[in-house]
C-alpha cells in the first residue's frame, strides 16, 4: 500500500476493475423523483472549469515556497 493512501479505496477501485459498475440508471430515476436526476454531460457543462483560476494560483505558489 502506498503511505497516506485508504486500503478501503484501493479495494473499491480493485472491485471496479475486476466486477465493474451495474446501475440501473431509470430503475433509481423512476424510484426516486424527488432527486432532480441530471445527466453527467448537464452537470460537466454547469461548471465552470476555469483551470487556471484563482485555487490553481494558490497551490503554485505554496509549491514555490
Amino acid at each position: 500500500m502506498v503511505e497516506g493512501r485508504s486500503p478501503d479505496l484501493a479495494a473499491m477501485f480493485r472491485h471496479f476493475q475486476q466486477v465493474g459498475l451495474d446501475v440501473d440508471v431509470e430503475g433509481l430515476r423512476r424510484e426516486h423523483p424527488e432527486v432532480g436526476w441530471h445527466t453527467m454531460e448537464r452537470w460537466a457543462a454547469e461548471r465552470s472549469w476555469d483551470l487556471a483560476g484563482p485555487q490553481a494560483a494558490d497551490s503554485m505558489t505554496s509549491v514555490r515556497r
